[in-house]
């Protein structure tokens, strides 16, 4: 509805004719896109010199063409919104004012929320109170079976991302951060399509997308306007999920709901219970066969589940075919929609049958919940790293080396709170008891690859033999594509704590050929004081790039250097792993061995 408040002042605008008048005027489409409940419905005044007029009611989600009121072009205009309860001007909270140009096409968005209490931070550090911005939509001059796109950032919670339509190369927005706005029309079939909203740097990490039926679209050119929030629960419990607008040239506005996002949770189970008696299991989720068949130390990649709600879990065994085959049941937390999580099995069956854990946590069979999984690591060229502490009978521990620390004090069925980041590379973890300081044992890790994200579990029990022989405490690597390495290199004492701490760098080593065909050589240079200390003895021991053991070569030393020649003819093309180690176990450096035919 519209009011007009005061009568038409421009003496100047007499003279004119209708059409002229017509000319002269700017097409606005106001777009009411905040999702704060209190601006569910709001009214807007839009004054030009003297004369303010009111358009009233205009819903979230929904849109105006201000029709009966004609905005002159090249007139500075003013735009005040109010609650839709709102008796005058006086009653606006927001104001915004620009110059259109005579016969130019707009639109004008409202977002953000009325005040921040509650509501989530902007990821790119915006301000989120509420605001108005403009985008002038230009002729659209493609083909018939075109139609011309443009997109706005209307989202507080939603990070910088690329829109694209599925299948293409070319983003329709790219950079699009909060507040943001598009400036050209982007030419796309009369199709129905899928929006994906994506990172920046990697058009495969989707944030969100939506389906739109452009061919039913009655319009030259479309608007598409994200809307709501990503997370509603972490915004004042709110229920308004993430939506994408598209505005029509006839202020008519669809809703297009997510079909990816932040309506459901991500989530990567991990079968990390080491009773003997559950090998391998069922998961039945609300009463339903989720996962089949999941295996001791095995996981899944990233699925999507229904958040929001609490979730009723059953475990049981892997011949299970209907909910009454479980064994144990639990109610998990409801997930928050748009985050990602690991799901980690954990625990035994029967808690009698096994030792007691040494800080008194309870052993029962459960799923232990991290949020904030990463899928890819968000920082680029950085590995990131969790750790989880599983094992039923181990005591506190912390894992780290002399440079990096991964997680400290972890009882059983807690993780590391954060994700440790560091420069790819092949690393080693050392378990420390936490009460006594004592070093247990050091892995090497393989943490090399693009943004790469790895779960490291603490996994079995350390005294088998009291707990029905089940599996012996190792360190295990878990990837988000649900790829599994249970076999990760074991060192035995803390006397050298990271790669980044050998001896002898692998830059100063001598390696051909590398790629190798048929065999390479090794030349280490040595030190002095090296060879003082822990003597000439030295072994080459080779691993395959996912940590299983092919052999040891003993070196060759003279004139302070130490080499040997390894055939490679028995192994396949890729990626190896050697270290070179003392006698009395001092690791004294490592380095990567190409094999290419």
């Amino acid at each position: 509805m519209m009011k007009r408040i005061l009568p038409i002042a421009f003496a100047l605008l007499i003279s004119f004719s209708l059409s002229e008048l017509q000319a002269q005027t700017s097409a606005i489409t106001f777009v009411n896109s905040s999702p704060d409940p209190a601006l569910a419905v709001v009214d807007v005044y839009i004054t030009q010199g003297t004369e303010v007029n009111k358009v009233e009611d205009i819903a979230y989600q929904s849109a105006s063409n201000f029709d009966q009121v004609a905005i002159f072009g090249d007139l500075e205009a003013f735009f005040s919104v109010s609650p839709g309860n709102s008796t005058s001007i006086a009653d606006a909270i927001v104001s915004y004012s620009f110059t259109p140009l005579a016969d130019a096409g707009y639109i004008l968005i409202l977002s953000g929320v009325s005040n921040e209490s509650g509501y989530a931070p902007n990821p790119d550090q915006k301000y989120i109170t509420l605001s108005m911005q403009h985008m002038e939509v230009p002729k659209f001059s493609g083909q018939p079976n075109q139609i011309g796109v443009m997109m706005a950032h209307a989202v507080t919670d939603l990070e910088t991302g690329n829109g694209y339509i599925r299948g293409t190369v070319k983003e329709i927005a790219k950079d699009l951060s909060y507040k943001g706005i598009t400036s050209t029309l982007s030419a796309v079939a009369r199709v129905p399509v899928i929006v994906d909203f994506t990172k920046p740097t990697d058009k495969n990490i989707v944030y969100a997308s939506f389906e739109a039926n452009l061919s039913n679209y009655q319009s030259e050119n479309v608007v598409f306007i994200l809307a709501g929030f990503k997370t509603p629960l972490d915004n004042n419990q709110s229920d308004n999920n993430l939506v994408l607008l598209a505005v029509l040239e006839n202020g008519s506005v669809i809703v297009n709901s997510l079909i990816a996002g932040s309506q459901k949770a991500s989530v990567q189970w991990v079968n990390d219970c080491p009773d003997p008696s559950l090998g391998v299991m069922d998961v039945w989720v609300d009463g339903t066969k989720t996962i089949d068949n999941l295996g001791f130390r095995k996981a899944t990649g990233f699925l999507e589940v229904g958040a929001g709600t609490e979730m009723k879990i059953g475990f049981a065994p892997a011949t299970s075919s209907a909910y009454r085959d479980t064994i144990k049941t639990v109610t998990m937390q409801s997930l928050r929609p748009g985050r990602a999580y690991h799901l980690v099995i954990s625990g035994v069956r029967d808690t009698a049958r096994f030792a007691k854990n040494p800080n008194g946590q309870d052993l029962s069979l459960n799923v232990l919940v991290a949020e904030n999984a990463l899928k890819r690591s968000d920082r680029d060229g950085n590995s990131a790293v969790r750790v989880v502490h599983t094992s039923p009978d181990q005591a506190a521990i912390s894992i780290k080396n002399s440079a990096t620390t991964y997680g400290t004090n972890l009882t059983f069925n807690t993780t590391s709170p954060e994700y440790t980041y560091l420069e790819p590379r092949i690393d080693t973890m050392w378990v420390y008891i936490d009460s006594t300081g004592i070093t247990k044992k050091g892995w090497l890790a393989d943490l090399r690859g693009s943004n790469r994200a790895a779960l490291v579990l603490a996994s079995g029990f350390v005294n088998p033999e009291v707990n029905q022989n089940g599996p012996s405490f190792k360190l295990v690597l878990v990837d988000s594509a649900g790829n599994v390495n249970s076999n990760l290199p074991e060192l035995l004492r803390d006397t050298i704590n990271s790669v980044e701490s050998d001896i002898v760098p692998s830059t100063l080593w001598r390696i051909a050929p590398n790629p190798a065909t048929d065999k390479f050589t090794i030349v280490v240079p040595l030190t002095s004081d090296l060879v003082a200390k822990h003597g000439t003895l030295l072994t080459a021991s080779v691993y395959t790039s996912s940590g299983l053991f092919l052999g040891f070569y003993p070196m060759n030393f003279g004139g302070l250097q130490a080499s040997v020649t390894i055939p490679t003819t028995a192994v396949a093309n890729g990626a190896y792993f050697v270290q070179v180690s003392t006698a009395d176990g001092v690791r004294v450096g490592s380095a990567t061995i190409m094999v290419s035919r």
